[in-house]
């Protein structure tokens, strides 16, 4: 995994280098368990007091990705990825882009 400090060195952001790096393939091969574990990870990013700064359902969002992903529904991952995404992207980017993946 690349450290934090080299993703921004880089000109890239953490939580996006983890993404490309564990999500990306993961998804590509359609590899079910390894993007569950993942997802399940993902949920364990949330920001700090994520229930009261904006980011709600990041965890239950993820947590409903891993579900899929552990069903082999792929369009079902997707929807959670894009949810996400849809909900927290801008947001994320405006506020914490260079927060170390913990």
């Amino acid at each position: 995994m690349v450290s934090a400090s080299a993703a921004v060195d880089a000109g890239s952001f953490p939580l996006q280098v983890w993404m490309k790096q564990n999500m990306t393939p993961r998804m590509e091969a359609k590899d079910w368990q390894g993007m569950a574990d993942a997802l399940d990870r993902a949920a364990t990013l949330a920001p700090p007091n994520h229930a009261t700064t904006g980011y709600t359902n990041w965890v239950s969002i993820a947590k409903d990705g891993a579900n899929a992903a552990r069903a082999a529904d792929l369009e079902a991952v997707k929807a959670a990825c894009r949810g996400c995404h849809e909900q927290y992207k801008k947001k994320y980017r405006a506020e914490m882009r260079s927060r170390p993946v913990p």
